[in-house]
């Protein structure tokens, strides 16, 4: 069959006469023939406006071919518009109760004296009941699709969200995909729906806020022309962002397609339910699965995250991790004892290959991160907020989420930032229940010790001061959690500077973790280690120091020599010195401190790398300019490799190799990089 079909124009907005193919076999060209049909059924994917664009114009070039619309979401809609069918056409005996009106309907069909014929098959997004029998005690009954003939004078034209039931209702090269609407198109659609010619800005703008999706776009238009001329473009993109539920209510607002199905109301989110009624009836894990997904970020959403058991072959603990300086703590990576884990495997690559097929989610090239139209986000959520199910999948993706962020630590910065969007998107979810709080406020600490990793104050101070209030709230003053939040608290506003604020927090926590921990405890220890750095920022050396012997060796007696816990004492105990000029108990801690580190960090861990800033340092005051300039540079070359260039650790390495380079009088090359980080 010849199909005149636009794929990648919205018919709907400029009213095309020629209809353009989009490359591949299986686009069909519109053309003089499109009455010469050929025996066979071609599926569209997704609009089923195109099919209706197409019956439109079959109906202009040739008004003697009969157009049937079957809606096909279910059995029983199905077989409501086949009896439908058999009264518009008049067919003998449609009326007769005796009469086995399928029948009647399939040598209607059959019989070519009756004329051309196309019959279209919206939304069969589960063809499972097509190929069922009406009555399965009726041994003369067919299957459902076979009540409509293949035959040289009749066609019929199928739209689904569905890949795996296309797959089963034709050949895989009759079946087209409708791409995303370009923008000609969409702005095109946008001004007929709007009646006027706004700002094409502004038109652009809408297009691009609602993903050029033409349901939406035409939705949207409607809505702004319903409100009249006062209310503009620029007015609904103001008011579609304030909110979700804004978004919600402006998106199901609009009016009545009068060409649809009076039960399949015009609206995003009623279109999306007829598929995902569809997956809860017949896969109800994959709808689990999707109500998961819609809690996250809608892009960027890694496998691991959604499957705790695959990769790794390890489940991380769920107790709340350590904070920078806190006592150290191994994560369980003991494999996982289900013996059912392929079985569970198999089960999740089904239900995303159910999601896949029903196009609510796409797979990213590296197969291992998904992501969803943020319509579909939506439209999953106010469907679970309207069936009461919104705090269950919170809670559980907040739980998902918690188990697969690991701490802040160098190692795990990439798996932070993988999920580090999820984050963000979590921080947003409205909780009720206490332990999904707690969970959060998790969360929020790893998140912000991994945002002090990376320089990011101001989002750490966010973060850890919210987890902070909430763990005081909830679990004390005195809970080691809320402790280590307070520490973490406490260390951002050091960094930023606030040396009263940050002092004041660390002195509370330290009493309170003597109290409860004991002096030797490594969180008490931590908290010593840590008022130190304070002090030492503010000047008081002599204080700095003795607390600084204290941490140093608190952690030699409890974690041993070379800890990274106890390194890090050394180091912090050899820059104090070096402010009060004792240069030999320095330079030999600083070799302490860096051969340690890169013992049992590595030599590009960015704590290594501060060793090596500090020895160098030590070696230019006392004038080895040659050899601290070495280390200056193998310090900034290896921040900018592993921190990035605009780092605040990578930009004070360029000053401090403009300092020696100075020292040495090569002014020039001084200029260069001091230049880099004025800019920086």
């Amino acid at each position: 069959m010849d199909l005149n079909l636009i794929l990648n124009k919205n018919l709907d907005a400029g009213g095309q006469k020629n209809f353009q193919q989009i490359g591949g076999s299986h686009n069909v060209q519109y053309n003089a023939d499109i009455i010469n049909y050929h025996d066979g059924r071609l599926t569209v994917s997704r609009k089923s406006q195109l099919a209706i664009e197409f019956c439109y114009r079959v109906r202009e070039r040739s008004p003697e071919v009969w157009t049937f619309w079957v809606h096909a979401s279910s059995a029983a809609r199905f077989d409501a518009d086949i009896r439908k069918l058999a009264c518009d056409a008049g067919i003998p005996g449609w009326n007769d109760p005796k009469s086995d009106v399928f029948a009647l309907v399939y040598s209607w069909l059959h019989d070519k004296r009756n004329g051309k014929w196309i019959i279209v098959l919206d939304n069969v997004d589960d063809a499972g009941f097509l190929f069922e029998k009406r009555d399965e005690n009726d041994k003369n009954a067919r299957y459902r699709m076979a009540y409509l003939p293949p035959c040289a004078h009749g066609s019929t034209l199928i739209t689904s969200r569905s890949r795996a039931a296309t797959a089963r209702l034709t050949d895989e090269c009759n079946i087209i995909v409708v791409n995303r609407m370009g923008e000609a198109a969409a702005l095109a659609l946008l001004e007929k729906k709007l009646g006027r010619s706004p700002a094409v800005e502004d038109m652009q703008k809408l297009a691009d806020a609602l993903d050029y999706t033409p349901l939406a776009l035409a939705q949207a238009g409607a809505y702004i022309k319903q409100r009249g001329s006062t209310y503009s473009v620029g007015h609904y993109l103001t008011q579609i962002k304030k909110s979700e539920k804004s978004q919600t209510r402006l998106l199901t607002s609009g009016s009545k397609e009068l060409r649809r199905d009076e039960e399949a109301r015009d609206s995003i989110i009623l279109t999306w339910q007829i598929s995902f009624d569809t997956i809860r009836a017949t896969r109800p894990s994959a709808a689990d699965l999707l109500s998961l997904m819609s809690m996250y970020n809608y892009q960027g959403i890694p496998e691991y995250l959604l499957f705790r058991t695959r990769g790794t072959g390890t489940k991380p603990s769920a107790k709340p991790p350590l904070g920078p300086n806190d006592a150290w703590s191994d994560i369980d990576e003991s494999p996982s004892a289900s013996d059912d884990e392929d079985l569970e495997e198999d089960e999740f690559r089904d239900d995303i290959s159910t999601l896949e097929n029903f196009l609510f989610i796409s797979t990213t090239f590296s197969n291992v991160a998904f992501e969803m139209h943020p319509l579909v986000q939506l439209a999953a959520r106010v469907w679970l907020r309207s069936h009461e199910l919104y705090q269950e999948w919170a809670r559980k993706a907040i739980e998902q989420l918690d188990e697969a962020l690991p701490t802040g630590d160098y190692e795990n910065w990439g798996r932070c930032g993988e999920l580090y969007p999820h984050v963000q998107s979590t921080l947003g979810l409205q909780l009720d229940d206490r332990e999904a709080l707690l969970r959060r406020a998790t969360i929020q600490y790893k998140a912000a010790w991994f945002d002090t990793t990376r320089g990011l104050w101001s989002n750490a101070k966010e973060l850890a001061a919210s987890c902070h209030n909430m763990r005081r709230k909830t679990l004390g003053l005195e809970d080691k959690e809320t402790l280590k939040a307070q520490n973490v608290y406490a260390e951002v506003l050091r960094a930023q500077g606030d040396y009263e604020a940050a002092e004041k927090l660390h002195r509370r926590a330290l009493k309170r973790r003597e109290k409860v921990r004991g002096k030797e405890h490594p969180d008490t220890l931590a908290s010593v280690n840590n008022l130190a750095r304070v002090l030492h920022a503010q000047g008081d050396n002599k204080a700095a120091e003795k607390l600084y012997r204290r941490a140093l060796q608190g952690y030699e007696k409890v974690l041993g020599k070379e800890h990274p816990n106890t390194l890090t004492s050394v180091s912090n105990l050899a820059v104090v010195l070096q402010d009060q000029g004792d240069y030999e108990a320095v330079e030999k801690l600083c070799r302490q401190a860096l051969e340690g580190r890169e013992k049992v960090l590595g030599k590009e861990h960015p704590d290594t790398l501060t060793s090596v800033k500090n020895f160098a340092v030590v070696l230019q005051d006392q004038g080895d300019y040659e050899a601290a300039e070495k280390l200056h540079r193998r310090a900034l070359e290896g921040r900018e490799k592993v921190l990035g260039k605009e780092h605040p650790d990578t930009l004070r390495s360029v000053k401090n190799l403009v300092g020696v380079l100075q020292d040495q009088g090569d002014y020039e090359a001084a200029e260069k990089l001091h230049r880099r980080a004025l800019e920086g």
